[in-house]
């Protein structure tokens, strides 16, 4: 799924006019903001997406002269100048259109951070470093940040809790563990599909608790749908969103189901 999504997103570099423009670019689409930035003083493309809403980020870096790899490597940015690290795992992968990107997901918010203050970013990992320049990141940033809230807002969640000082919905355990795997077995037979990568969007009442959920996408089928919102309705899954005086008000949030099907 992130590898589609990054194609979705780098899909439009490739034919590129003879003098491009380095420029901070927002895509936005039904359940997904995306932020990218075309640098031609180093032949790069940076870019951050994630779905609103969701605990995580996606990023990715498409850079000239680096081998595509099966392997996830520990990896890590730099921030500049403040000199901000995150760590994770990377990997560097040729989408269905040849281009080669370095993809590291499930990127913490701090993310968005340590970007909007940095003046360059670099990917470093065994047999790796990449410094992309990101200049005017801040407002890069802000945009994207309008955009997550935005179609939150559009989904139910008060706006009051984007105002400074405000609070989004903090969720209570890891996604991961909502659905216990029994369950999750279960809900794999509600669709014909031997890959499942759904998305869902929940309105998360002032207790925290779900009172209601939709899948994002025309894709997941109906029964599927019904079956893995009444795994989570009802249930108290969250710290509620609050305004900027700390009253607790109504959010929004996201989470998606991950499923794989081989022949028995």
């Amino acid at each position: 799924a992130a590898l589609l999504g990054v194609l979705a997103i780098l899909g439009g570099t490739q034919d590129t006019p003879a003098r491009p423009i380095a420029r901070w670019s927002l895509q936005v689409e039904a359940a997904h903001c995306a932020l990218v930035r075309l640098s031609p003083e180093t032949g790069s493309t940076f870019s951050i997406d994630a779905t609103p809403g969701s605990d995580s980020y996606r990023l990715a870096i498409k850079k000239e002269g680096v081998d595509a790899s099966e392997s996830f490597k520990p990896a890590s940015l730099t921030f500049a100048p403040s000199q901000k690290v995150t760590t994770g795992l990377a990997r560097v992968a040729k989408l269905p259109n040849r281009t080669v990107v370095t993809l590291m997901q499930g990127m913490p918010a701090s993310l968005l951070d340590d970007l909007s203050g940095a003046s360059t970013v670099t990917l470093e990992a065994k047999g790796l470093k990449t410094i992309v320049p990101v200049p005017g990141a801040a407002k890069a940033v802000e945009a994207l940040r309008k955009c997550n809230a935005d179609q939150l807002v559009e989904w139910g969640a008060d706006p009051a809790q984007f105002a400074l000082g405000g609070t989004t919905p903090i969720a209570l355990k890891s996604r991961d563990e909502w659905i216990s795997n029994s369950v999750l077995l279960n809900l794999a037979g509600e669709s014909g599909r031997s890959t499942i990568n759904d998305e869902f969007r929940l309105l998360v009442a002032s207790d925290g608790v779900i009172a209601e959920c939709h899948a994002t996408a025309a894709i997941t089928e109906k029964s599927l749908e019904k079956h893995t919102c009444a795994a989570v309705v009802g249930r108290r899954l969250f710290s509620p969103a609050k305004d900027a005086s700390g009253n607790a008000v109504v959010g929004a949030a996201t989470f998606t189901i991950s499923l794989i099907r081989g022949p028995s």
